[in-house]
């Protein structure tokens, strides 16, 4: 996430200076980044800041975890990072300091991962990854 925060505000100040071709790299990979972390918000900021320059980005159609269907193949990339790292026995907080989200936001992912995967705490979530999941 710092990374893609990084590279937006380097693009944004590159479009500010009227260098286009530098800024669409940078906003590009912000915009890549944030769509990896599940930070749909971010990324919507960065479309509208390339939109704004002129510039259009096909759009990925967002799932949520009810259109996705069951089971651990509909699991997000951000919901398998999360995933893996409570495997490994981290908390919450832990899990958000790595990953450069907000403790709410991994809860979040959790959520999702439950409903997906048919399951209700931390521990069938875990003895199902551990069979399940290659580590990352």
């Amino acid at each position: 996430m710092a990374r893609a925060s990084a590279s937006e505000d380097a693009g944004r100040a590159l479009l500010a200076a009227h260098d286009a071709t530098r800024a669409l790299g940078l906003l590009d990979d912000a915009l890549e980044r944030y769509r990896e972390a599940g930070a749909t918000r971010d990324e919507l900021r960065v479309r509208r800041r390339l939109r704004e320059a002129g510039i259009r980005r096909p759009s990925r159609k967002i799932v949520h975890a009810s259109a996705a269907g069951p089971g651990w193949d509909s699991l997000t990339s951000a919901e398998l990072r999360v995933v893996r790292l409570v495997a490994q026995g981290l908390t919450n907080r832990e899990v958000a300091e790595r990953l450069f989200v907000s403790s709410y936001t991994v809860g979040t992912h959790l959520k999702h991962a439950f409903d997906k995967v048919g399951v209700r705490s931390r521990v069938e979530l875990t003895r199902l990854a551990m069979g399940r999941l290659t580590p990352a």
